[in-house]
């Protein structure tokens, strides 16, 4: 609350007086020279832009970096790559953690699907031919959520795909 209230007189000051003329009474009242200031200012902005996220990598520039046994695995991976994009191939984070839990390379947390991917694409990268094949005919499009899937079954309606009422549990 007070910093909020020390940035808008800041804005006050720099709208009435001009940076100039703010920097310049700072100097006075601190004791310190105009270019002093200045340089102390410009090295609080390098340092603020320095600890900014850094952009993450995208899914094509992580896979680049794999060094695959054969052309027909590259292909495969590539074509995962482009469903994990699509979030076709595992759509949910939690969908991803299970698929590495499964082959062991499960380890730390993840906030979120987009940094999983890294991993499973090592994960994918790893595996042969026949392997990826499979998961990558397995991987279907969902065209109901979760959240939906669960609302449909409190209320007793059938899934999207199904037009008979799944017995009561």
């Amino acid at each position: 609350m007070a910093s909020d209230l020390l940035d808008l007189e800041l804005r006050l000051l720099l709208a009435r007086h001009g940076r100039e003329r703010v920097i310049d009474a700072l100097a006075r009242v601190s004791h310190k020279s105009s270019e002093g200031v200045e340089e102390a200012l410009t090295e609080l902005e390098r340092s603020r832009l320095s600890r900014r996220a850094k952009p993450q990598k995208t899914i094509q520039s992580i896979l680049a970096g794999f060094n695959v046994s054969s052309k027909e695995i590259s292909d495969l991976l590539s074509k995962a790559a482009s469903l994990l994009e699509a979030k076709v191939l595992f759509p949910s984070r939690r969908d991803a953690i299970v698929f590495l839990r499964k082959h062991g390379a499960d380890r730390g947390r993840s906030k979120s699907r987009r940094e999983v991917l890294p991993r499973v694409l090592r994960v994918l990268s790893s595996l042969d031919e026949p392997q990826l094949r499979e998961i990558l005919d397995n991987a279907s499009p969902s065209s109901e959520s979760d959240y939906s899937l669960l609302a449909n079954k409190i209320m007793g309606k059938p899934p999207a795909g199904n037009k008979r009422p799944s017995p009561p549990a």
